[in-house]
């Protein structure tokens, strides 16, 4: 069987992002990369809400996503401090149009789509939702890997990206095994599955993953779990 390592080398909180000597690991790696929405330590736990991969570095890769953050452009989830993000998306995403979400005043949606009173196009001039974002990247850390081929297995970052994504998708399912969808309105620009990753390349081969490094027992186990890829057929 095809096998890849993922090793975990550092969890970091997001005001850590950018001391020594983390810059210098930021800048020089590059991999697979998670967003954990940090837990109460009071039954609440850690809980993945993004998974991407990078041929950039780490540290050139983030820069994007936080100034995309901060630009309204990507998805924030006002997340309670006792609610658990998987009882979240099943309560405030499933089964609801968009409007329906903006409603709730729960999801802070980017500038692209329609319905722009739940858009935050001005973000950094509204302090009420600038609050959102500035609790959900504190809430924040991040997890990187380096992907290493085991047996000569030929792949590339996104197909390992893919199967972490889909793994989580089926992890936050319903009770019944269900994907958890957005209710679609027929606009086909509406994406529909839990905004946890984008998939841009499905694997290509079968193959099982390794999780090792110093960092293995900060990764929640719903990651770790994710041991294999096994839909080719």
């Amino acid at each position: 069987m095809n096998q890849v390592e993922l090793e975990w080398h550092k969890v970091i909180k997001c005001y850590d992002f950018d001391t020594n000597p983390n810059l210098d690991f930021l800048k020089e790696t590059y991999g697979i990369y998670l967003w954990i929405l940090q837990g109460n330590g009071n039954g609440v736990p850690d809980r993945v809400v993004y998974v991407g991969e990078t041929v950039k570095s780490f540290a050139e890769r983030h820069v994007e996503h936080f100034r995309n953050q901060l630009s309204g452009i990507y998805t924030v989830f006002n997340v309670g401090d006792d609610e658990d993000f998987k009882d979240f998306l099943k309560k405030y995403w499933d089964n609801k149009t968009q409007k329906e979400m903006i409603a709730d005043r729960k999801i802070l949606f980017p500038t692209i789509w329609e319905y722009e009173e739940g858009c935050f196009r001005n973000t950094f001039f509204n302090p009420e939702k600038m609050r959102v974002v500035q609790k959900y990247l504190a809430r924040l850390k991040f997890a990187f890997a380096t992907i290493k081929s085991k047996n000569g297995f030929q792949f590339n970052n996104k197909e390992i990206e893919a199967c972490l994504i889909e793994g989580l998708r089926d992890f936050y399912s319903d009770y019944t095994g269900q994907r958890l969808q957005m209710k679609n309105t027929g606009n086909k620009r509406y994406r529909t599955d839990i905004p946890i990753g984008s998939v841009s390349q499905y694997p290509r081969e079968n193959f099982e993953i390794l999780h090792s490094g110093s960092s293995l027992s900060s990764i929640p186990n719903e990651v770790t779990d994710i041991t294999s890829y096994d839909k080719v057929r």
